[in-house]
């Protein structure tokens, strides 16, 4: 082998063990940045979790209010109906 094509070989093995080394840090970095958001993804999951609680017990105090307030209503329309008056009460 020449003197030159050794220097050629030498070159690109060198390129290529720094962009080797390159990739390595690039992949621990990515490895780094993964395991954060794989955190961050459990958080909005259990944030979310709650949430959705939440707005579950939001909904049947709604669905409770609404019955009331129907059932006022329905007292309120009675009382302002005189034929109920006449009429036996249940």
């Amino acid at each position: 082998m020449s003197p030159e094509t050794l220097l050629k070989l030498e070159d690109s093995i060198f390129r290529l063990v720094e962009r080797f080394r390159a990739l390595q840090s690039e992949n621990r970095n990515l490895e780094v940045q993964l395991k954060e958001l794989k955190q961050e993804l459990e958080e909005l999951e259990s944030k979310k979790e709650g949430q959705e609680e939440r707005l579950r017990r939001l909904d049947q105090e709604r669905q409770r209010i609404r019955q009331l307030v129907e059932s006022a209503i329905r007292k309120i329309g009675s009382l302002e109906d005189p034929a109920s008056l006449l009429s036996p009460r249940r």
